[in-house]
């Protein structure tokens, strides 16, 4: 039996951010979490083009890794990795100028693919226009199960 052909997944990947710094009215701003993008449409981090998107492979699970905000210090890191393809991997935000100031925000990590669903995984949403999307605002996995 010939194996199933790979197929294409874009992603959007945003790590958590830092934690804002805070002493009395002289705290710092913290950095926002790193972006990385495959959509045709948008630029990815730092201004640059759209990225390639991932060849996913049927049957097979992708581990999806999304950064927390930072609570003492820098935002964890948001990750899509996985047998066969090259990892992404959005940086967390850093720490703002001083301590004990305000949480930062978690990342997210979005998967979309043309046709119906095909695979399990973070919180899957199917449209109108064709595609389908899993996205997760907590790590995962995502799993091929055709």
């Amino acid at each position: 039996i010939d194996p199933l052909p790979a197929y294409s997944v874009d992603f959007l990947v945003i790590a958590g951010g830092g934690q804002g710094g805070h002493t009395g009215d002289m705290g710092g701003g913290a950095g926002a979490g790193g972006y990385r993008n495959s959509y045709s449409s948008e630029t990815s981090g730092g201004g640059g083009s759209s990225e390639a998107s991932l060849a996913f492979v049927p049957d097979t699970v992708y581990t999806v890794t999304v950064g927390a905000g930072g609570t003492s210090g820098n935002g964890g890191n948001s990750v899509i990795s996985g047998t066969g393809i090259t990892t992404i991997t959005s940086l967390g935000g850093g720490v703002g100028g001083t301590v004990n100031g305000v949480s930062g925000g978690s990342g997210i990590a979005i998967l979309r693919y043309s046709g119906n669903q095909r695979a399990t995984g973070g919180n899957v949403i199917q449209t109108t226009g064709g595609y389908t999307y899993h996205a997760f605002t907590s790590s995962g996995t995502f799993t091929d199960n055709t």
